[in-house]
């Protein structure tokens, strides 16, 4: 998945996949990349912007693909919890935390029980993600957006509830693990 795909309407076909993509002043702002139509080169089409493509070339170069930092979690955005009636702050609610993440470390707690809410059993009882480096996150794109554009050995502060109590903490970030 890639955060910030540029939609365009220039024509690509499997010959130009990969060519540049140019703004009005002949810039290359992306890399044309894939399209969805019926019909070949008709359709919407996307590219890699260049920022992105020049985040990401060294790891391609070096490791043959591009190593992503990761904080290890399952979150679900609070606001589906808000919708079937739980009166939760915003942000994410920590589901489950990978035993040897980041978040694992950092001592982040995932769900520790399931409540039943009309016909839904909810995970209940984690960490609630607020803020990360004091930008609120609410959404799974708002932690993407603060994670992927990072790198594993970056540190970053994670604003959270915790039984009610406003906490925060520094997190190392770890590598993803390809599998």
């Amino acid at each position: 998945k890639i955060e910030g795909i540029i939609q365009t309407d220039a024509a690509i076909n499997p010959g130009n996949s990969g060519g540049p993509l140019l703004d009005s002043e002949g810039k290359v702002i992306g890399i044309n990349t894939a399209i969805i139509g019926s019909a070949g080169s008709v359709g919407i089409g996307f590219a890699v912007p260049s920022n992105t493509a020049l985040r990401i070339l060294p790891d391609l170069l070096k490791y043959g693909y591009v190593r992503r930092p990761w904080l290890g979690i399952e979150p679900i955005p609070t606001v589906y919890l808000r919708r079937i009636g739980l009166d939760v702050p915003e942000g994410l609610l920590i589901a489950r935390v990978v035993k040897g993440a980041s978040a694992d470390q950092a001592g982040l707690q995932g769900a520790s029980r399931t409540v039943k809410v009309g016909r839904y059993q909810v995970p209940w009882g984690g960490d609630i993600i607020t803020h990360i480096n004091e930008i609120p996150v609410t959404t799974m794109e708002d932690l993407a957006q603060q994670i992927e554009t990072r790198n594993s050995g970056d540190k970053i502060t994670i604003s959270y509830i915790r039984n009610d109590r406003a906490l925060s903490v520094t997190v190392e970030l770890f590598l993803r693990p390809r599998s």
